[in-house]
């Protein structure tokens, strides 16, 4: 090191990687910032927050509160997190951030993790072939959906009729761009009893709701 170089004017990732190696986590969180402000702003950064266990603070700690204060934290560069006892808020958090190339398995997480979802936006932007399978998954695992969102999704009249049949709470649905479906009989006659419905040609009702986003996958 140069004479005269000062811990404090290391680079921030170096430091970083320093006070990662601190332990137990809470004693990194209590001390360091404290130091000094470059150390403090180091800490305020997303450099400590790509790898995080929490289950050492499990019986302490509001995992949901601390959980979404290092996700926004991290900037989206968290990698791995432990963590007991995460509930629907902390849960959401993480989705929200970080799920961008979710499929139908990671909705199934979704939907077991997150009983009380009652609001649901899962938008797609490029077509392909028939898929019922986050339709089916939707339809099984969140059954307490009130408002859905499904833009150019790939399901067909059989993932339409499972959503329908099992989300006997639902209100609000939203599958505009959606050419996968031939709308008639018994499902046309359910969807005219939402309160706002709207597909390719058919828009009534107000649609005004706010949803939980679920990003749609990305491509290369």
């Amino acid at each position: 090191m140069e004479e005269g170089r000062r811990w404090e004017a290391l680079n921030p990732d170096i430091l970083a990687l320093i006070f990662v190696k601190i332990k137990p986590l809470d004693e990194m969180v209590r001390c360091v910032p404290f130091v000094c402000k470059p150390w403090m702003e180091v800490l305020a950064g997303p450099y400590c927050w790509r790898d995080v266990n929490l289950l050492p603070w499990y019986e302490s700690v509001q995992a949901d509160m601390v959980v979404g204060k290092l996700v926004r934290r991290s900037s989206c560069t968290l990698q791995r997190l432990c963590v007991n006892q995460l509930g629907e808020s902390g849960f959401l958090s993480v989705v929200n951030c970080y799920c961008f190339e979710i499929t139908s398995k990671g909705l199934v997480a979704f939907g077991n993790n997150c009983k009380s979802l009652v609001h649901l936006r899962r938008n797609m932007h490029e077509g392909g072939a028939i898929d019922d399978s986050e339709a089916m998954t939707i339809a099984h695992t969140m059954p307490s959906l009130q408002r859905i969102e499904l833009r150019f999704g790939l399901f067909s009249n059989l993932g339409l009729s499972e959503i329908l049949t099992n989300c006997k709470s639902l209100t609000h649905l939203n599958i505009y761009g959606c050419w996968k479906f031939e709308l008639d009989g018994d499902l046309m006659m359910i969807c005219e009893k939402l309160v706002h419905f709207e597909s390719p040609g058919i828009d009534y009702g107000s649609d005004d709701d706010v949803y939980v986003d679920v990003p749609t996958p990305t491509s290369d």
